[in-house]
């Protein structure tokens, strides 16, 4: 019954897994404009090429092979094959670090209470993109460090997937850092100094791995550069505590601040039994949440068997005290009763949830695209910064972008001093218009940056631009001329 309770609880998690494929509105599409150049050239571009205003601009592509197994994989089973992979990754991923709290804590309701949250949480960050593979790499990595025992040929894995992961997505500094906090409790508990010597190599050869990558010393330092080149604010890199004053995911975000007070409530009652690799971890991850909503997945995924660990002796204190409707060693009428409804409470939600299963690729540009394509209508193109990665996808290379979703590829001059400034004012739009000589220009409406409001509010009257196509997101006006 605790098998088929399980069962339930991951396929709730697939439920809202498996949904449209909304990355193709922002990355996947030129993830897969990079690969098709990646097996044409055998090299991976090092400039932003997808743009006339900064060709050359250099860019450190740090997910180009999570780019690449997308594209490959794509070919074979689909845009709808690649939603199921990723919830298989997902999954994957998730259950490794269930089992892992419940090997640690040996407490199957606890860790079946505390998943659900989790799940939750979790759900910030379930498009197909490059940071799957993070995921599964960072449980990897986390499994091995936390059920390391001495004499585990285990910890030799590592080295190996560095080397994946500082090709596959910008968390590959992670790998290290985890292994740093685990070396840190080593030096204070072993003795054994092959042990510690080992530790050493492993942690060795884990460091040479992040200079194995395309841009070698630039790519292994690139997370710690890459916020700095930001010209542009995204969602993603928002704390929460700024999000919450636009009412963005309060629930998911309640959940976050809830999970982190218990896993500091948790450490005092469990100080006695602390271990440092667990407390350096749990704290990091924590802040690296508070840091921005894009980490809540890994944090969830320390948290849950953190959580477990240091809550397992008072659930069983608390199980103690109604030993009437708990009998140990053996499933009691209470426990048996229990996982009923449970199963019974959970079939109910998978079921009233089942219409949101849904495999599709909701592009929101591909009507106004295809009617750039079918009215011949090319030339120097003005776009906003959010459509920029689906017009990348389906126009390049005949038509380049303005600009995409990469603030990284872009000078901050550009962006702060050029994009933003000419949507606003009017007298700098006419500057730029005749300065790259604007041909049409595309723009989600939808896009509720100031400046794009502005911009929306400004366009229409101006004589030189005519619209000519309009939908639910788009609006295309070109030259009138």
């Amino acid at each position: 019954m605790k098998f088929v309770l399980v069962a339930l609880l991951f396929g709730l998690f697939a439920v809202f897994l498996l949904h449209p494929l909304f990355a193709i509105n922002q990355d996947l599409g030129r993830y897969f404009k990079v690969s098709e150049i990646i097996l044409q050239t055998g090299s991976v571009p090092d400039t932003n090429l997808f743009s006339y205003t900064n060709t050359d601009f250099p860019f450190i592509n740090t997910h180009w092979l999570g780019g690449l197994v997308f594209y490959l994989l794509s070919l074979v089973i689909g845009l709808k094959g690649l939603i199921v992979f990723k919830t298989i990754v997902v999954l994957s991923s998730f259950g490794l670090v269930f089992y892992l709290a419940l090997k640690k804590s040996k407490n199957f309701w606890l860790v079946s209470a505390v998943s659900l949250p989790a799940m939750i949480v979790f759900t910030e960050r379930t498009d197909v993109r490059p940071e799957i593979f993070s995921f599964l790499f960072f449980t990897l990595f986390f499994y091995i460090l936390y059920n390391y025992r001495s004499g585990s040929k285990a910890i030799w894995a590592l080295p190996f997937i560095q080397l994946l992961w500082v090709n596959t997505h910008v968390y590959f500094f992670l790998g290290p850092l985890l292994f740093l906090f685990f070396f840190v409790e080593k030096i204070f508990q072993q003795k054994d100094k092959t042990e510690l010597k080992k530790f050493l190599i492993v942690g060795f050869l884990v460091a040479i791995a992040i200079f194995i990558n395309p841009n070698a010393i630039g790519g292994a330092l690139y997370p710690v550069t890459a916020m700095g080149d930001y010209g542009y604010t995204i969602v993603e890199n928002q704390t929460p505590f700024f999000l919450l004053a636009y009412n963005y995911h309060k629930g998911i975000i309640a959940l976050f601040f809830l999970m982190s007070f218990f896993i500091l409530v948790g450490f005092l009652i469990n100080y006695k039994k602390l271990k440092i690799f667990e407390l350096l971890t749990a704290v990091f991850f924590c802040f690296f949440g508070m840091y921005a909503v894009r980490n809540f997945p890994v944090f969830v995924l320390v948290a849950m068997p953190v959580l477990a660990r240091n809550f397992s002796m008072p659930w069983f204190r608390f199980r103690d005290f109604l030993k009437d409707f708990f009998e140990s060693k053996k499933t009691s009428c209470g426990e048996l009763f229990l996982l009923v409804g449970c199963v019974v409470f959970l079939s109910g939600i998978i079921f009233a949830n089942k219409d949101k299963i849904n495999l599709n690729t909701e592009a929101r540009a591909e009507n106004a695209v295809n009617f750039l394509i079918e009215n011949d209508i090319n030339g120097k193109m003005f776009n906003n910064f959010d459509v920029g990665g689906y017009l990348i996808y389906r126009l390049y290379p005949e038509i380049k972008v303005f600009v995409d979703n990469r603030p990284e590829a872009y000078p901050v001059s550009f962006l702060q001093d050029v994009y933003i400034p000419m949507q606003e004012q009017e007298e700098l739009w006419k500057k730029y218009s005749t300065e790259y000589n604007f041909d049409f220009i595309f723009f989600e409406h939808t896009d509720i940056t100031p400046w794009a409001q502005k911009f929306l509010e400004m366009i229409p009257s101006d004589k030189n631009w005519k619209q000519v196509y309009y939908d639910d997101s788009e609006v295309i006006f070109v030259k009138n001329d």
